[in-house]
């Protein structure tokens, strides 16, 4: 049997991804498993042999594949952090475990500034060309799968901006900074431009005669209670942290961000971005995100460009995004299955749902109840807000929109073999 296992942490923002994969695998007569990181992750020295595809590299991650590889997993490391990393420095000290290279047979690089950035501690023969995933969704052909629900928040919230925050590492959900990043500079400018965006829906009042609504759009890891406070007198704006955010983007008339990952999915979706608050930064990846924004750093920069039509025709911008995000027009997704039909092993492996799940996990109904208690704890309500909607029925119709326009003739079936981890297969 062949089994892939695809290991997530938000899925607001990675399980359509993950589903695009599952999608495409099952046509290729793969198992697919898809689960929460802090729930697959332990569990997987369990389960029979297959291709382990992890969603980060970070500290005490080598724990883990140590475990995985000896099981007789194949271990595959992707980074969905990878896009908007400061400098090599950074990456490597928040991005990456140490020794990680170690226990990990292939990592699947999202670019070629990523594939730059590991050949300098990863040896080039483990290094995997694949591309984003998520970003096969963001194309034409593609995106029509984000329709149905950004239609219905269209309808709900009527003309509206989005504007997006990206200030965990200042406004986190704790209370505390992020120690691990030794970039000084851009963490005092983080907080110079966090307070900027914290005055903006104030700001924008005066502006109320281009839109309806102001939809805001905290990182998963920021405390929205400092949002809400900030708002709470504006009847016009409201914090959101819902749905996959293409869905918000293509609902709304504009998103204005700062250096965002936003920003470049926006990009993608041929929508209007305002880039808000210049640091004045020789960072590459910010000038980049300038580059595909109309740039504002006023209320009335802001209302006088909220017209303008942006469209990017300099060559030189565009090979730097393709550069840093692209491989080629191939779709990543594609390149990923061919890459795991290739280094498939044969597997005689069978993951019996009815034995080994229920006498070596502990039980679903006592699981549920931990965590119900837990969530009285702040640090796991935090948990709960970051990983977002993790319950894979809630994203049956993004799979049957997928499988349709693959031409899958088959039927298959989803069943939760344990918390928040999904066996697709087909019957």
């Amino acid at each position: 049997m062949k089994y892939l296992y695809l290991i997530y942490e938000n899925a607001n923002r990675e399980m359509i991804g993950k589903i695009l994969l599952a999608s495409k695998a099952l046509n290729y007569g793969w198992k697919v498993v898809i689960g929460q990181k802090n729930f697959l992750r332990q569990r997987l020295k369990f389960l029979p042999r297959g291709i382990v595809v992890e969603k980060g590299m970070r500290k005490g991650m080598n724990k883990f594949t140590t475990e995985w590889k000896k099981t007789g997993h194949i271990v595959c490391m992707s980074d969905e952090e990878a896009i908007t990393y400061v400098d090599d420095e950074s990456y490597f000290s928040r991005n990456l475990d140490k020794n990680i290279n170690k226990s990990v047979d292939y990592f699947l690089s999202i670019g070629p500034r990523h594939t730059s950035t590991l050949n300098k501690i990863i040896p080039k023969n483990k290094i995997i060309k694949i591309g984003n995933v998520k970003y096969d969704l963001y194309k034409k052909k593609n995106r029509d799968i984000f329709f149905r629900k950004s239609k219905k928040i269209k309808k709900l919230n009527n003309n509206f901006i989005l504007i997006t925050s990206r200030f965990g590492n200042v406004n986190q959900h704790l209370g505390r900074q992020i120690k691990t990043i030794k970039n000084k500079k851009y963490q005092n400018t983080s907080k110079e431009l966090f307070y900027k965006f914290l005055n903006l829906p104030n700001k924008l009042n005066s502006s109320q005669k281009i839109y309806n609504k102001i939809i805001i759009r905290p990182h998963p890891s920021e405390n929205f209670k400092t949002w809400e406070k900030q708002i709470n007198n504006l009847k016009y704006a409201e914090v959101v942290y819902r749905d996959n955010v293409a869905e918000w983007i293509l609902a709304s008339s504009a998103l204005i961000q700062n250096r965002c990952t936003t920003g470049l999915e926006a990009f993608l979706l041929d929508k209007k971005v305002i880039s808000y608050g210049d640091d004045n930064s020789n960072d590459k990846i910010f000038k980049i995100f300038k580059s595909i924004s109309l740039n504002a750093n006023s209320e009335r920069d802001f209302t006088k460009k909220f017209f303008l039509k942006k469209k990017i025709n300099n060559k030189n911008q565009l090979d730097q995004i393709l550069y840093n995000y692209k491989f080629n027009q191939k779709d990543a997704s594609n390149i990923f299955i061919n890459f795991i039909n290739k280094i498939y092993k044969s597997n005689y492996e069978t993951l019996n749902v009815n034995k080994s799940l229920n006498t070596t996990f502990i039980k679903k109904s006592f699981l549920l109840l931990i965590k119900s208690y837990l969530t009285k704890n702040s640090y796991n309500k935090y948990l709960i807000q970051k990983n977002g909607d993790t319950n894979l029925n809630n994203y049956v119709m993004y799979f049957d929109h997928l499988l349709k326009k693959n031409k899958f003739k088959y039927k298959y079936k989803i069943n939760e073999i344990s918390n928040e981890i999904y066996l697709i297969e087909t019957t």
